[in-house]
């Protein structure tokens, strides 16, 4: 069954059913996108569907190879080694930036969201957890208020890091225990006011959940991520 639409051109409409569906593995890496297959499911015509997935592959969350076939893009150890200190960098520069200008706001939304998630996950509720877990992140992105820092942490969080982390803590939803715990560590630096501290803080942070992510991680002999639930 088609996955009921938002609000939005049928572009965006394809683009986010497509995107969630890869995100939580329902197309798999690997997978092709038959544009008839498409077409005949969502009952649009080709031009949509050709656009929402030149979208993806922007993202890198598709790839069109030579031949123009176009598969879910498979994520590799190599991808994750080259993106964890690049990230955990970026993050900390942003949580420093929002350091500058932290107000009794940008703390409450981050303890809100963190109690949400704590309580999330007492319930078990792991897509609840993955999500909130990433919305914590986007409140000192945000409120960086730069604009070049979220292009470039954008596409790192969209094609390699959500799909990855998203998986992963799917099956070891345990991680979120210590993730939890960081990040009361990263609110306590944001209330104590010591940029240096919240950089440190958010970076290590980065590095830590992106760390043990790669020791619960299977990878097959060409050095891909086993998306198997």
């Amino acid at each position: 069954m088609v996955k009921v639409y938002q609000p939005g051109s049928i572009v965006d409409q394809l683009y986010s059913v497509l995107c969630q569906e890869i995100m939580d593995g329902t197309l798999a890496p690997g997978q092709f996108l038959k544009e008839q297959e498409l077409k005949e499911r969502f009952g649009t015509s080709r031009a949509p569907i050709r656009e929402a997935v030149r979208l993806l592959a922007a993202d890198r969350l598709v790839v069109i190879s030579a031949y123009k076939k176009k598969y879910v893009r498979k994520i590799t150890r190599e991808d994750l080694l080259e993106v964890i200190p690049v990230l955990a960098s970026l993050e900390g520069c942003a949580a420093k930036i929002t350091a500058g200008k932290t107000t009794p706001q940008t703390i409450g939304k981050l303890i809100e969201v963190n109690d949400e998630l704590k309580n999330a996950y007492a319930a078990n509720d792991i897509d609840r957890c993955i999500e909130l877990n990433f919305r914590f992140h986007g409140c000192y992105i945000k409120d960086a208020n730069n604009e070049a820092l979220k292009q470039a942490i954008r596409p790192i969080i969209q094609r390699t890091v959500r799909l990855w982390v998203s998986s992963l803590y799917a099956q070891k939803a345990n991680l979120f225990e210590n993730t939890i715990m960081e990040h009361d560590k990263i609110i306590e630096a944001f209330k104590n006011g010591d940029a240096d501290k919240i950089e440190q803080s958010a970076r290590e942070h980065v590095e830590n959940l992106l760390l043990r992510a790669m020791k619960f991680s299977i990878f097959d002999k060409q050095g891909n991520f086993n998306f198997a639930k």
